[in-house]
């Protein structure tokens, strides 16, 4: 199945680059796809890690992978949302030095985050910075193409002449202290118009340009000694006077991992995913989703897709998986219609149904089309995965804050999440205490609704528990 099938061309924003119309999803109607023709598996490998680094990922200042595709003997591609804005270049000219702080944060948060979690950028610039200005300033890091691990990885470093590190040009490995040289040059640039020079007159003419405020730190960033630049990118926050804010960032997918694997071996057949509001029903099949497009799995939404067509060859069962996400919010002649779709593939094209829904109601329904039916109960997630968790978050592990999280939480992704992000910027060694932080009015609104869900006898006994 091409990407033609379901994405439409609406304008080249560069070779191989693609503005287009998601024709499957209504809340993303216009995404960014990359393609890489079929040149050879190792072209193919590298937009597939791409996918994979993205996908590890989850920050609000990196730009959010959706799809991933390959096509037998033909092109791999991979899309990703369309960030609003424009490059780091053509926004800084005469903003205030207060958006231009509040920008440069960002773009430290990000790359803290993506440091945290191994991975360096590898071809930071202006170009794969995006920015906007409206309603408020926000920054997002885009083009992880030649992403590396910090660690682990011998290849020659790839880049953009004129913005590499001066030990990279000269053959060295990426590293940290590379991807902050990188860091400090895309802004240094944004405003001198170019890549730094290291020619001392026109350095200085450029320095001219940079606002007073960056000038210390982003020359610190740009030292041509690696051991003379910052030691981290959470060393740049400090000395701005900040902390990394991981609390924003998505959380890591912790604790599913046997549910996840029985997913994505699913032959033909049906699965539903059980579990109340807040047990990560959700995550799960997105991370189902992106590990059968890895595989090379054709992945489908069921509410998009088309019923199958007739004849034709069937493929191995299992090649085309359909995904459905809270079922039951579809009124019940909607569910019905579904659940026939969702037959037929399996009938005729012997695909994966991959579902989820929050009561037993939608598995009574769904067993009346889906007769062979699998259904996996989501609990709560254990003691361990929430110290993994709390780990990935913050850097490091404290067992005592997951400890006191996990009993707070019971185990509830929510509600586990919501009291970590409730921390803020406490993420110090003791600094945090999630039996100060109360549940936002998001996640409280969602404890109401799951009591509301409870027999009468039973949601007497909690409101006495809590009481």
């Amino acid at each position: 199945m091409g990407w033609g099938d379901r994405y439409e061309v609406l304008r080249t924003l560069a070779p191989g680059v693609y503005l287009v119309r998601d024709r499957h999803a209504q809340d993303r109607s216009e995404v960014v796809l990359k393609e890489v023709a079929g040149r050879g598996e190792r072209t193919r490998e590298e937009l597939a890690r791409e996918f994979r680094t993205l996908v590890g990922l989850r920050h609000p200042g990196i730009v959010r992978v959706l799809d991933f595709g390959a096509e037998p003997g033909g092109a791999t591609w991979l899309t990703t949302e369309r960030v609003e804005g424009e490059t780091l270049d053509r926004v800084v000219g005469g903003v205030a030095p207060a958006v231009v702080q509040a920008l440069f944060l960002q773009a430290v948060d990000a790359l803290a985050w993506a440091h945290r979690h191994g991975v360096l950028h590898g071809d930071l610039k202006p170009a794969n910075v995006m920015c906007a200005l409206e309603p408020v300033p926000r920054l997002v890091l885009i083009d992880f193409g030649l992403a590396r691990w910090v660690s682990g990885e011998s290849r020659v470093a790839g880049g953009t002449p004129g913005w590499l590190a001066p030990e990279l040009s000269a053959g060295g490995r990426p590293t940290v202290a590379s991807d902050l040289y990188g860091l400090g040059a895309a802004f240094w640039g944004a405003f001198a118009g170019g890549p730094p020079s290291v020619v001392p007159v026109e350095r200085a003419r450029q320095r001219a340009r940079v606002p007073e405020a960056l000038v210390g730190l982003l020359e610190a960033l740009l030292a041509s000694d690696p051991a003379d630049r910052p030691a981290g990118a959470e060393a740049v926050l400090r000395r701005l006077g900040a902390q990394p804010t991981a609390g924003t960032a998505a959380p890591p997918f912790v604790g599913r991992k046997a549910d996840l694997d029985l997913l994505c071996r699913r032959g033909s057949g049906a699965i539903l995913l059980c579990g109340p509001l807040g047990s990560g029903r959700s995550r799960l099949l997105e991370e189902a989703r992106w590990r059968l497009q890895l595989e090379g799995r054709s992945v489908l939404d069921l509410a998009a897709a088309a019923d199958p067509p007739a004849g034709g060859r069937e493929g191995a069962a299992g090649d085309i998986v359909l995904l459905g996400d809270d079922f039951d919010r579809f009124p019940p002649d909607r569910q019905d219609e579904l659940a026939r779709r969702a037959a037929e593939w399996i009938r005729r094209r012997r695909a994966a149904v991959l579902l989820s829904a929050a009561g037993e109601a939608a598995a009574a329904r769904l067993s009346a089309a889906l007769p062979a039916l699998e259904v996996l109960d989501l609990g709560p997630l254990d003691r361990a995965a929430v110290a993994t968790l709390v780990a990935a978050s913050l850097g490091r592990p404290d067992e005592a804050l997951a400890g006191r999280l996990f009993e707070r939480s019971g185990g509830v992704p929510l509600f586990a999440v919501d009291l970590l992000r409730g921390l803020g910027a406490c993420t110090e060694a003791g600094e945090a205490d999630a039996a100060c932080v109360a549940l936002s009015a998001d996640a409280a609104a969602v404890v109401r609704a799951r009591l509301a869900d409870l027999p009468a006898p039973a949601r007497a006994l909690a409101a006495l528990l809590a009481a």
